[in-house]
């Protein structure tokens, strides 16, 4: 879609806000992060999304669609905006809405970047291991 999109950001004249970056070394993705203003994830599906977890822990505020998994890991309001999936007027009203009020976009990405750290982070995973562990009877 590489051609599509560069043609819809000419038409629209929008190069001077997206750039298409495509593949990016592992070692400069968190310098992406920090350029960032936001974290858009616009999946049908998604598992545990290692980017949405970056996002979080990168402290960006996240907009999401409403799908199975990324849904598991966000909550509206609370700590991202989701629009239902596919719905592109949704996602443009959240998008507005991200950027024409400051205090609730650092509401927000405060929040994701806390639940990171209290469900996902090296030292939360670790814990939850060693409950299943400890949990766990040897005969």
């Amino acid at each position: 879609m590489d051609n599509h999109l560069n043609e819809m950001i000419e038409k629209y004249q929008l190069e001077k806000y997206i750039r298409m970056e495509g593949l990016v070394h592992r070692d400069t993705i968190p310098d992406y992060y920090k350029a960032s203003d936001a974290y858009v994830i616009s999946s049908d599906y998604e598992g545990t999304s290692l980017s949405l977890l970056e996002a979080m822990y990168n402290g960006l505020v996240i907009i999401g669609s409403d799908a199975p998994g990324i849904n598991k890991m966000l909550v509206n309001e609370q700590n991202s905006l989701l629009y239902e999936t596919r719905n592109t007027d949704q996602l443009a009203k959240n998008i507005i809405r991200v950027f024409s009020d400051p205090v609730l976009a650092k509401n927000l990405a405060e929040r994701a970047y806390r639940d990171f750290n209290l469900k996902y982070s090296y030292e939360s995973m670790i814990k939850k291991y060693q409950t299943i562990f400890s949990s766990v009877s040897i005969q």
